[in-house]
């Protein structure tokens, strides 16, 4: 198995500069609005343990959990996938396990028992 970092189709970007990152991600959500397109250029084309040393690089320069600065930024889809990117593969799998339970245990409530016995029997 691939060491952490080392899967996916992300490759090392060549010239990170993880102070550069940070100041481009603060710049980014500096002002009214955030430039949803400098941020997602950043996370997107960094590799997981990049995206790591970015996150422990801005809470020294900043004093801030990044994820809650860009939780309080973003919304929408644009919100889950960038919080997404900045866990590491144990973490997301584990979030997205739990989503997955949550949505099973909301169609479980909205059915009645026969159609519950049905899908046991077709899974």
């Amino acid at each position: 198995m691939a060491a952490i970092g080392n899967r996916g189709t992300v490759v090392e970007a060549a010239a990170f500069n993880v102070e550069e990152d940070v100041n481009r991600l603060r710049g980014a959500m500096k002002g009214a609005g955030t430039d949803e397109a400098a941020v997602i250029e950043v996370l997107a084309r960094r590799t997981i343990a990049q995206r790591q040393r970015i996150k422990e690089a801005y809470k020294l320069t900043v004093g801030k959990d990044l994820a809650d600065d860009l939780q309080g930024e973003l919304t929408g889809n644009t919100e889950k996938v960038v919080l997404g990117l900045l866990m590491i593969a144990p973490k997301y799998d584990a979030y997205e396990l739990r989503t997955a339970i949550k949505v099973s245990y909301y169609c479980q409530g909205n059915r009645h028992n026969g159609d519950i016995q049905w899908g046991k029997k077709s899974i």
